[in-house]
């Protein structure tokens, strides 16, 4: 099966050049999808840079 997408950050409609139409609402929804998969614990923090994610994902 397919596997969620892991942000380490949230993601903000201006981070996103290629596609600037995409109204908030679709972000706060892909948010809320992401927060309810760390909450049922399908997702977990790795940190907040690439440094403190490689360190936790060496840890699993």
């Amino acid at each position: 099966g397919s596997q969620p997408a892991v942000t380490l950050t949230p993601v903000k409609e201006e981070d996103l050049e290629i596609s600037p139409r995409i109204p908030l609402s679709a972000l706060a929804s892909f948010d809320a999808e992401i927060e309810g998969d760390r909450k049922a614990g399908r997702l977990k923090k790795l940190g907040h840079s690439a440094k403190e994610a490689a360190e936790e994902l060496s840890r699993s």
